[in-house]
């Protein structure tokens, strides 16, 4: 196995999804290799943007035991969608969020939790109130701010300072 590289490389979780990635979409098998290729080859970020991305990210982990040697990002998208279909938008963070997340990964934490704010100030200033207590839980090693709309982003970008303190 090849130590990691110095180059700051990351496997975009597109490459498992057709709108994004590939057209047609990774099988399975493609899926496992581009995942162990990339784990061979010292890359060890992937990018989980949608709930498919999560899915087929923790069914390869998974099959080829190489969790502890990945660092996953993942997002607050939480639309189920098949090859064609709309990818969805971000959603507010719930409380049962980190569960699904968790679940779809098929891991216990995931290294960086990525919160895109949205439009209403209580419930941007509620998700990320959530994501810094799953932090200090363990279930997200660090935090991740997704810039869309930077109005939006500023507020959560100062709740997460104000935590450092």
């Amino acid at each position: 196995m090849n130590p990691p590289t110095e180059i700051p490389l990351i496997l975009g979780g597109h490459s498992f999804i057709s709108q994004l990635g590939n057209d047609p979409p990774a099988s399975e098998l493609e899926q496992l290799r581009i995942v162990e290729s990339c784990l061979d080859h010292g890359i060890r970020w992937i990018d989980t943007t949608y709930q498919p991305e999560r899915v087929a990210l923790g069914r390869v982990l998974h099959t080829l035991g190489r969790r502890a040697e990945a660092s996953i990002l993942a997002w607050n998208f939480f639309t189920d969608f098949a090859p064609g279909d709309p990818v969805g938008q971000a959603s507010y963070y719930r409380p049962e969020h980190i569960d699904i997340i968790l679940e779809q990964l098929r891991t216990s934490y995931v290294d960086c939790l990525v919160v895109v704010p949205l439009t209403d100030p209580e419930k941007n200033q509620q998700q990320a109130e959530l994501a810094l207590a799953w932090q200090k839980r363990g279930y997200a090693r660090w935090l991740g701010l997704g810039v869309e709309d930077m109005a939006n982003s500023k507020h959560v970008a100062t709740i997460f300072r104000r935590s450092e303190a």
